[in-house]
C-alpha cells in the first residue's frame, strides 16, 4: 500500500489543493553479495497515486500520477 501526502502546492492560477492519496504499490528488488563486506542492490517500484485537484476551492478533477521508481545502492558492512 502507498499513502501520499502533497505539500508546497503552488500554482500561478491561485490556491492549489491536492488531496492525500492511498493506492497500491508494487516493489521488486535484488541484492548481490560481492564479498563478506560489500553488497550491491537494485529495487524498482510502481505506484498508483490518484488525487482530487482544486484551485481557489473550485474542483478541477482527478490527477493520476503513476510513477515508476528505480534505485541502486551499495552496502558496506564494517
Amino acid at each position: 500500500m502507498n499513502h501520499t501526502f502533497f505539500f508546497d502546492e503552488k500554482s500561478v492560477l491561485g490556491d492549489l489543493s491536492l488531496d492525500e492519496s492511498t493506492g497500491l504499490g508494487f516493489e521488486a528488488g535484488v541484492d548481490w553479495k560481492l564479498s563478506d563486506a560489500l553488497t550491491l542492490n537494485a529495487t524498482v517500484w510502481k505506484l498508483d497515486i490518484n488525487t482530487d485537484v482544486s484551485v481557489n476551492g473550485a474542483p478541477l478533477g482527478e490527477l493520476e500520477l503513476d510513477p515508476f521508481l528505480a534505485m541502486a545502492g551499495i552496502g558496506w558492512k564494517f
